[in-house]
């Protein structure tokens, strides 16, 4: 799993890079840092959900863990669209302050950096508690695939829409392999 998490999040600046030039690399690098922000916000409970939810499961406290996950879940996303919304509203006049004119994103950049935060909040809280659970093997192959899917839409869309297509090949290749079969065995184990 944290081998395809390298990938992914690697990848994307050598693909700006290689096809949009050096100079288009800082807005989107210096943008993916200020997302990333929002990330460690959340980060800072998992450790200690992580065990939690395994002592539960041994326990066989489902109704716990369900009650810990939707709680989780909820203040994740209540977390992120706020420092999605301070992003969206804010990130332009804050990346200039912090980086410079050169490194300021375009705003629909900013935007699909916002949604893949939302992605990737939701996915933490699901990877968290699946990983609690020893349910990982799942994920790690999931995870493989949607580095190569998103390397690849990567490369076909930053032909297209530049380093927005970047951002799009990320949140696409999510969306379609990970989200969607990693909730379906998130909702299997309930």
């Amino acid at each position: 799993i944290q081998v395809a998490a390298v990938v992914v999040f690697s990848s994307d600046n050598i693909v700006v890079s290689h096809y949009l030039g050096a100079a288009e690399v800082t807005p989107y690098s210096v943008t993916w840092r200020l997302v990333g922000f929002a990330a460690v916000l959340q980060s800072l409970i998992f450790p200690a959900l992580w065990p939690a939810y395994a002592e539960a499961y041994a326990k066989r406290d489902y109704g716990w863990i369900r009650r810990t996950f939707s709680l989780t879940m909820k203040g994740t996303v209540a977390l992120n669209l706020c420092c999605v919304t301070v992003l969206i509203v804010f990130g332009r006049a804050l990346i200039r302050l912090w980086a410079g004119p050169a490194a300021v994103p375009t705003f629909s950049l900013l935007l699909a950096m916002g949604v893949w935060a939302l992605i990737s909040g939701f996915m933490s809280v699901e990877s968290c508690l699946l990983a609690a659970l020893n349910r990982i093997r799942e994920q790690a192959a999931l995870s493989i695939v949607a580095a190569v899917v998103n390397i690849a839409l990567s490369i076909a869309l930053v032909r297209h829409i530049g380093s927005l297509g970047v951002i799009g090949g990320t949140i696409l290749s999510y969306l379609l392999v990970l989200v969607v079969p990693q909730s379906v065995i998130v909702r299997r184990l309930f």
